[in-house]
């Protein structure tokens, strides 16, 4: 029979331009600004060197710029690029997608007001470095300002303990929340008996990238410490203990995914060139409105016109 010849695996890496869209059949410079939320024009003025480029008739297959590109400088933050492109910071994010890492949550208990504990699973779509801050915003849940430690896992608990007063079968069901700030669960122990089962997080603290973590009551944010580096597109899983004091929306559901959010860097690891490289941005600039004028290339800015005397 024919030999055996063993697998091999081979990776690579492709690099995608920023701030360009390949041209599709039916595309127009207008239905590609309704898509970046941008004006036509701005398109039009960024592309002069397309040939025969008009705006309701574009070609398949061409590469269309989008924005301008911005080196990002030291001390540079979402708020403050925001404010001197006058675009929002969803719009960065949407075409800068190394500054979001997408986030699965869960929670245990998830009864409405319950104190619960919060499970994060993410993953940073650019390395993230020792040193760093990710911060992950939950609407509605609640809890003090608090900081302390965090694990990678839950999967046994410490101690368990069942509080019978807490639940009867008359007015509970297996699975219904229990407890001093409902962190339990009722369900029956092996003598037949129905009680209330909390437990606590094992591995607290013992997490293999996050040196720590703190909960902003104002902001409703989780901010997490990078304590080693984290590779692009590892998934990074978080537990924050029932212990942190967080509780669930009393009046609305609570965020199952949300864009935790890393810091804007002045230098990005490039794992293609296998260095640090600056880091540049895509900036899709805005519709303009009323008193700003936006020129190509440059900031927008109101008119002297507008300015109050």
């Amino acid at each position: 029979g024919a030999a055996n010849i063993p697998g091999e695996l081979r990776c690579y890496s492709i690099r995608v331009s920023k701030c360009r869209q390949c041209v599709q059949g039916g595309d127009t410079m207008g239905s590609i600004a309704v898509q970046h939320k941008t004006d036509w024009l701005h398109l039009y003025h960024a592309n002069p060197s397309l040939p025969g480029l008009n705006p309701s008739h574009l070609k398949s297959g061409h590469t269309l710029r989008l924005g301008v590109s911005y080196n990002t400088r030291w001390g540079d933050d979402l708020e403050r690029i925001s404010q001197r492109f006058l675009v929002s910071q969803s719009s960065l994010e949407d075409q800068n997608p190394e500054l979001v890492a997408p986030t699965a949550v869960t929670y245990f208990p998830d009864a409405l007001g319950a104190h619960t504990q919060v499970t994060l699973a993410m993953r940073a779509r650019r390395r993230v470095m020792e040193g760093e801050n990710i911060t992950v915003t939950l609407p509605g849940v609640e809890g003090q300002d608090w900081d302390g430690l965090v694990s990678e896992k839950c999967d046994m608990p410490v101690s368990t303990l069942q509080l019978r007063a807490y639940c009867s079968p008359r007015t509970h069901a297996v699975n219904d929340a229990c407890g001093p700030g409902l962190w339990g669960r009722c369900t029956y122990d092996t003598s037949g008996v129905m009680g209330c089962r909390t437990h606590e997080c094992n591995d607290q603290g013992l997490h293999p990238f996050l040196a720590g973590a703190s909960w902003d009551r104002v902001t409703t944010s989780l901010v997490l410490v990078v304590g080693a580096d984290i590779e692009a597109g590892h998934e990074v899983r978080v537990v924050v203990s029932q212990s942190a004091g967080l509780k669930m929306p009393t009046s609305s559901k609570a965020p199952t995914a949300v864009h935790a959010r890393v810091p804007v860097p002045e230098m990005l690891w490039d794992p293609v060139a296998e260095e640090m490289v600056p880091m540049k941005l895509c900036v899709v600039l805005p519709v303009c409105q009323s008193g700003i004028e936006c020129i190509y290339g440059s900031d927008c800015h109101l008119r002297s016109d507008t300015v109050a005397q």
